[in-house]
């Protein structure tokens, strides 16, 4: 493991939280994805951070700001470093 994806690893696990999922609605095609995305806005998230196409096509979705790992390393680690 790269010494840059262990610094993404320990700055998300000091950041993460879990949360009771209750009902979650359709939003993309792909179900699993909906689970994403409510997990995000239950848990008041700030970013989605995902490879997956069809939730990177949103950007956004109720305030939760949605990119790839590589732009969130970029654009979001590098102001809190």
């Amino acid at each position: 493991m790269g010494e840059r994806f262990a610094g993404v690893l320990t700055f998300l696990e000091n950041r993460a939280t879990r949360v009771a999922l209750g009902e979650v609605a359709p939003v993309v095609a792909d179900p699993d994805d909906n689970v994403v995305i409510a997990c995000a806005v239950t848990g008041k998230a700030d970013y989605i951070v995902t490879g997956d196409h069809h939730l990177l096509d949103l950007n956004e979705y109720a305030g939760v700001k949605i990119m790839t790992p590589r732009a969130f390393a970029d654009q979001v680690m590098a102001k809190d470093e």
